[in-house]
């Protein structure tokens, strides 16, 4: 069942990010609310400070808005 929930979720996230490259302000909310808190939680890691932290992973995000028609997923 495990596995099934892995394909399910990895084929979700290929149909968020092809909704984004095709303009979907929605899918790209989607990911960014399914991401956001856990990159920035995986920055503190490296990086003490948690506004810096959360400035990456905006730019991140800003970038792969962006970058969107150029997305090979």
């Amino acid at each position: 069942m495990k596995y099934q929930k892995s394909i399910t979720k990895d084929s979700e996230e290929k149909l968020l990010f092809n909704a984004v490259k095709e303009d979907s302000h929605f899918a790209f909310s989607c990911l960014f609310n399914r991401y956001y808190k856990d990159l920035v939680l995986f920055g503190g890691i490296y990086i003490s400070d948690q506004g810096i932290c959360e400035d990456i992973v905006q730019n991140v995000f800003l970038n792969l808005w962006k970058n969107r028609k150029e997305l090979y997923i």
